[in-house]
Order: C-alpha cells, then structure tokens, then sequence
C-alpha cells in the first residue's frame, strides 16, 4: 500500500504544476479526487513554497489539480513573474483555474521591499493573480479594500 501511495504522489506532482514541485508530509491519505498532505507538510514549486500543518489537493475528472488547500500554522512564499510576497493565515487556498489565493484567519502578506517593513493584514486577503487584484477584508485601514498590485508601492506609501 505504501508504494501505490508513493507512485500515486509521483504522479501527482507531476500534474499539480508545469515546474518540478517537491512535497514532504509526515502522513499521507489518498481519495479518488482528493490527496491529504498531514503533519509538517511542505509544498515547493519554482520557488514557491507552502508549509502548514495539513494541505489536501483536490483533482478533478482527468487527475488534475483543480484547487489546494492548506490549514493550520500556514507560512508562505508566493514567487510569481512580477511578484514576490511572503505572509502567513490561519487557512490558504489556490484555485488553478482562476488563479486566486484566498488567506483566511489573521492574514498577512508581506511585499519584497528589504529596506522598509510593509504589510497588508486581514481576516480575509484574496491575491487575484489574473486580475492583479488583491482584496483585503476586516483588515486596519478598512473593511474592504481593492489593490491594484502595479500599484502596491503606491499603497504602501512609496
């Protein structure tokens, strides 16, 4: 059983991501849609990584990667073209096909400017790749905020 397991993960890790993808957990549980990463699990791809308590992949008809989900203690480090943040919540998923990050629980996302300390914090940040947005709900300066991420420098005050 352990084998089919880790055959089944190599094929996983395949499909989740165009780029190699690295994951480690303690335990892992397997579905016919769904795969369960639990305890210290870490997620890397292309220089974005995840690590959480738990993270669950879920798949759809053809063994693709629709959306994951990472829970308890999350930390991560989002390295796309244009942009690097780093930040933490309570919960984190990504949608593949739209292309959203939605942090969940005392949410932060930090930019990648190393001479000033900047954040952006929320119950509820979501991080629209597609449409350079990110949406920022019960966070300190109001309750709902829209950034244009070309314009996050400009949000910080820069």
């Amino acid at each position: 059983m352990n084998f089919v397991k880790i055959i089944f993960c190599l094929i996983l890790t395949e499909s989740l991501f165009a780029g190699k993808m690295d994951v480690n957990s303690t335990k892992i549980e397997a579905e016919i849609d769904q795969v369960h990463f639990i305890g210290k699990a870490e997620i890397k791809v292309d220089g974005s990584s995840i690590d959480a308590d738990r993270v669950s992949v879920y798949l759809d008809d053809k063994n693709e990667t629709k959306y994951y989900e990472a829970s308890g203690d999350v930390r991560f480090l989002i390295l796309e073209k244009d942009y690097y943040f780093k930040g933490r919540a309570n919960k984190i998923s990504y949608d593949m096909f739209t292309q959203r990050y939605v942090m969940r629980g005392m949410a932060v996302i930090e930019d990648n400017n190393f001479l000033m300390k900047r954040y952006i914090a929320g119950d509820e940040i979501i991080f629209d790749l597609f449409t350079e947005t990110v949406e920022v709900d019960g966070g300190s300066i109001s309750t709902n905020i829209f950034i244009k991420l070309n314009d996050v420098g400009n949000f910080f005050g820069l």
